[in-house]
C-alpha cells in the first residue's frame, strides 16, 4: 500500500486554507479567534479512486474536550462515496484497551489513529469530512499500489457558500462532522463550502468582514446573533459588518438569520436582537439590494420540538440541524438560482 499526502494533488482540500486552516495565519484577529481557526470545522478532502481498499491516517494538533458532545464531533472524521457514507473514522481514547471502559470517564483522545476501510473498487469520487473541534496536522491517505488515483468529481456549485457564526454554525452538537447545518445545506445543494463558526467568539469583528468581503463566494449566510453579548453590540456591528461584505460583492446572495429559537430565550432580548437584524435586511432592500433574504431563526423549530432539537437548550442535536436544514436549503437554492 502506498500513502500520499493529502495536500497534494490530485487531493482536493475545500474549506481550508494554508493547509489544514480556517483563516490565514496572518490574519490579524483576536487571539481566541486565531485559536479556534486552527480547528477543521467544515474541512474536506476529495479525490476519486478506483481502490478496493483504503487506508486513513489522521494526526490531531489538538483536541479540546467537551462533555456535551461526541468524540466523533470533537475529533473524528467521515469518508462519503459519492453522497453516501462509506466509513465513521472514531477517533480512540488514551489507554483504551488497556483500561476498563469505567476508568476512562475524563478521557483524552489520541492525537494519532489510522483506519482501513474496504471499497468496492469502482472508480468513484470520495469526500472525507475533518474533524469539527480538533486541529490537524497531518492526512495520510494509503492505496493499493495498482489503484488509481484521479481528481474529485467538481462541485455542482464550485464557489463556495460562506458560512459566518456562532458555536452553532461551528458544529455544536452535531453527531458527526457531516451533519452541521453548513454541511448538510451544501451536500444538498452539491456546493463546495467554508464555514467560519467560530466557538463563543463569533463578534462582528471587522477583520472578519473584510475578509469574508474578499472571497470567492457564490453566497453568503450571515448568523452571528448568539454570540453578540446583548443588542447594542449588535446594533454596532450587524449593519456595518454586512455592509463590508456587500460593498465588494453586490450582486451576491446573502442570507441573514437570527437566533434558532428555544424556550430559555428572553423573550424580549430576542425581539431587540431581531430588530436589529431586520434593520439591516430593511435598510438594504431600500438601497435597491435585491440579492438579500431574512430568515427568523425562530422559526425554525415548532415549539413543541425545542426539547426534540436542542441539546443543551442552545445548541442543536442531529435533529435539530435537520431542521434548520429544512428551513435554509429552500431560501439558498432559491437565491442561487
Amino acid at each position: 500500500m502506498k500513502f500520499y499526502n493529502a495536500l497534494m494533488p490530485p487531493f482536493s482540500v475545500h474549506g481550508l486554507v494554508e493547509g489544514f486552516r480556517r483563516l490565514p495565519e496572518s490574519l490579524p484577529v483576536r487571539p481566541k479567534v486565531a485559536h479556534l481557526a486552527q480547528q477543521t470545522s467544515g474541512g474536506r478532502i476529495r479525490f476519486a479512486t478506483n481502490a478496493q481498499e483504503i487506508a486513513i491516517a489522521i494526526t490531531l494538533t489538538d483536541t479540546v474536550i467537551k462533555t456535551h458532545m461526541t468524540p466523533l464531533n470533537m475529533a473524528g472524521a467521515e469518508l462519503y462515496v459519492g453522497t453516501k457514507r462509506a466509513a465513521v473514522l472514531r477517533p480512540q481514547a488514551l489507554g483504551a484497551g488497556t483500561l476498563p471502559f469505567e476508568r476512562l470517564d475524563g478521557y483524552g483522545i489520541c492525537k494519532e489513529t489510522q483506519h482501513t476501510i474496504p471499497l468496492n473498487g469502482e472508480m468513484q469520487t470520495y469526500t472525507l469530512y475533518l474533524p469539527i473541534f480538533a486541529g490537524v496536522q497531518e492526512v495520510r491517505i494509503g492505496l493499493p499500489d495498482d489503484a488509481v488515483l484521479q481528481s474529485a468529481q467538481p462541485y455542482a456549485i464550485s464557489r463556495p457558500v460562506v458560512f459566518y457564526g456562532s458555536s452553532i454554525t461551528h458544529g455544536a452538537c452535531a453527531g458527526r462532522p457531516s451533519l452541521t447545518y453548513p454541511a448538510r445545506v451544501c451536500a444538498a445543494l452539491d456546493a463546495d463550502f467554508i464555514n467560519l463558526g467560530f466557538a463563543g467568539n463569533a463578534l462582528g469583528d471587522m477583520e472578519i468582514a473584510e475578509y469574508i468581503a474578499a472571497l470567492d463566494m457564490s453566497a453568503f449566510v450571515m448568523d452571528y446573533d448568539w454570540n453578540a453579548p446583548d443588542p447594542d453590540h449588535l446594533r454596532r456591528t450587524h449593519k456595518p459588518f454586512f455592509d463590508t461584505v456587500r460593498q465588494k460583492n453586490p450582486d451576491l446572495p446573502i442570507l441573514i438569520l437570527s437566533r434558532i429559537g428555544s424556550d430559555q430565550n428572553d423573550p424580549q432580548d430576542t425581539a431587540e436582537r431581531f430588530a436589529v437584524i431586520r434593520h439591516t435586511y430593511e435598510s438594504a432592500l431600500a438601497q435597491g439590494d435585491t440579492h438579500v433574504a431574512l430568515l427568523d431563526g425562530g422559526t425554525l423549530f415548532a415549539p413543541g420540538e425545542w426539547d426534540l432539537c436542542l441539546m443543551d437548550f442552545v445548541h442543536p442535536n442531529d435533529y435539530g440541524f435537520h431542521r434548520m436544514t429544512q428551513g435554509i436549503l429552500p431560501l439558498l437554492e432559491r437565491m442561487l438560482s
